[in-house]
């Protein structure tokens, strides 16, 4: 193989390897996203269930009286 035909296969090589690792790096920030924004969700639910549950008690509790 001829020394500018190898040079052209590594540099293809090491520019496929470069734009892998951004692409890794790009879906690593992406699932961060994703899981911060399951986090919120689930904190939201968790603070609409528990006012639901408080609502409930305060109806049962006003039905009695």
């Amino acid at each position: 193989m001829d020394p500018v035909t190898a040079f052209t296969m590594v540099s293809g090589a090491i520019s496929g390897v470069r734009k892998l690792c951004a692409l890794v790096k790009e879906a690593q920030e992406a699932g961060k996203e994703v899981a911060d924004l399951t986090s919120q969700v689930t904190h939201h639910v968790g603070k609409v269930l528990e006012h639901t549950q408080t609502l409930k008690q305060a109806e049962i509790g006003r039905a009695h009286v």
